[in-house]
C-alpha cells in the first residue's frame, strides 16, 4: 500500500470485530501518507460492523459526494 497514489475512499465499520476499525484506519492513513498520497478519505461508519455495502445508511451519500469531488 505504500505505493498507492491514486485517490482512495476507504470505509470501516466502527463496531467491526473482524478487522478493528481504529487499527485499520490508522494503518491506511500511515501507509497512504508514506506513499505521498494526499488524496484519500477514510470514513468510519458509526454503529456498523464488517459488512458495509450500498444498503448501509450513509454509504451511498458518502460515495456520491466523494465521486462528485473527484469528477
Amino acid at each position: 500500500m505504500t505505493s498507492v497514489r491514486c485517490p482512495v475512499l476507504a470505509f470501516f465499520g466502527e463496531d467491526d470485530v473482524v478487522q478493528p476499525s481504529d487499527i485499520s484506519a490508522a494503518l491506511f492513513e500511515e501507509y497512504l501518507t508514506a506513499a505521498g498520497n494526499d488524496d484519500f478519505s477514510i470514513l468510519v461508519m458509526p454503529g456498523e460492523g464488517h459488512d458495509i455495502n450500498w444498503t448501509t445508511p450513509g454509504y451511498n451519500e458518502a460515495v456520491s459526494d466523494w465521486l462528485k469531488a473527484h469528477a
